[in-house]
This record gives C-alpha cells, sequence and structure tokens, in this order.
C-alpha cells in the first residue's frame, strides 16, 4: 500500500447513490390513531443518479450527476475520473469498485476501449502510458458476520 501514496498513483473508491424526490408528509391530516397517506405516483417522481469518488489517500471527494446509473453512465464517470488524474500526473490509478450489477467486466472493457480511442484522438501518450486497475470489494453477508452471543 505505501507504493499508492507515491505522487503518480491514485486510489480511489467509486459507488453510486440515488437521490429521488418523495412527497412531504410533514403536515397531513389523518384520522386518529392511523397514519397519513400522501397519494403519490412513483412513476412520476424526479430520480437523480450520482457517483461519488473518494481518493483513499488524498482526502479528496468528486460527484458526478447523470439521468441514469446504468453500465455506459458508470463507463462515462470512470473516464472522467481516470482523465482528471491523468492530468495530474498520476499513471497508475486503482478504481475501487463494488459489485453492482453495473461494474462487471461489461464496464472495464468499455472503458479500456474508451481510454484508447481518446489516448489515440487526442495523441496523450501520457495516457497510453497510464494503467487503470479495477479491483472490486469482496462481497459480504452483514448477518452471518455478527457475534453470536
Amino acid at each position: 500500500m505505501e507504493e499508492a501514496r507515491s505522487p503518480d498513483r491514485a486510489l480511489v473508491a467509486l459507488d453510486e447513490f440515488a437521490l429521488r424526490s418523495v412527497p412531504d408528509t410533514h403536515y397531513a391530516w389523518a384520522e386518529r390513531n392511523t397514519a397519513p397517506r400522501v397519494p403519490s405516483d412513483e412513476r412520476q417522481r424526479t430520480r437523480l443518479n450520482g457517483f461519488l469518488t473518494v481518493d483513499l489517500h488524498r482526502g479528496l471527494t468528486g460527484v458526478q450527476f447523470r439521468s441514469q446509473g446504468k453500465t455506459g453512465d458508470v463507463v462515462f464517470v470512470v473516464v472522467l475520473t481516470v482523465l482528471r488524474y491523468v492530468q495530474q500526473g498520476c499513471h497508475w490509478i486503482t478504481l475501487i469498485l463494488d459489485n453492482a450489477r453495473t461494474h462487471r467486466y461489461a464496464l472495464e472493457v468499455a472503458a479500456r476501449e474508451l481510454l484508447s480511442e481518446i489516448a489515440e484522438l487526442a495523441h496523450w501518450p501520457d495516457l497510453k502510458a497510464t494503467t487503470v486497475e479495477f479491483p472490486h470489494t469482496p462481497r459480504t453477508r452483514p448477518l452471518s458476520t455478527r457475534p453470536s452471543i
């Protein structure tokens, strides 16, 4: 891990989240001993997908927002993150991902292809020489890791 702290290396965790609009129930009337019911059509709720990056050695964070959270959107965020670090002089970038459906092998292939295409079109030798790793966090079972009493 000490090697990852050199200035030309970056260790970055990436995860996504969703922001949804929900109806406000602060002021709602209901019969005694019943919960208020607020009419809501879930299909009409607005949703915004966010992607959070955290540089684990420098303590820097970044956030990107996209209208969807599909594999292509994750590829977009990964490529922008890599380009930002290459501009800062990093040549070895490790992006830690969880095991979400959008983080599978197709993401790695698409991101590498797009980065290669950008390096060719922009004649960017630093990008060509950059190594990008995609380790995934292991799947855990929270209930099985609890100590028994």
